[in-house]
């Protein structure tokens, strides 16, 4: 998924650190393959916020990041 939402840039090796400081992070899958993924980052007190918010191009326009954000933030969309 990284390499084809990013361009070819394959973040792989990366990521343990990323998301070993990270407060959460919130993914989409079609069975078994991610569709999409979104960290919550935190600076160890108060603040939080959203980075790295990605959907496989496949999948997106399907409303998977309109999922996505609302569930890291915590907050419950209206329909």
């Amino acid at each position: 998924m990284w390499a084809a939402a990013w361009g070819g840039k394959d973040g792989r090796r990366a990521w343990p650190g990323v998301l070993a400081r990270s407060l959460t992070w919130v993914t989409a899958h079609d069975g078994e393959t991610l569709t999409g993924f979104v960290n919550v980052a935190w600076d160890g007190g108060a603040h939080a916020f959203l980075l790295d918010t990605t959907v496989h191009p496949v999948w997106q326009r399907r409303g998977v990041g309109r999922e996505l954000v609302p569930s890291a933030a915590g907050v419950r969309q209206r329909r």
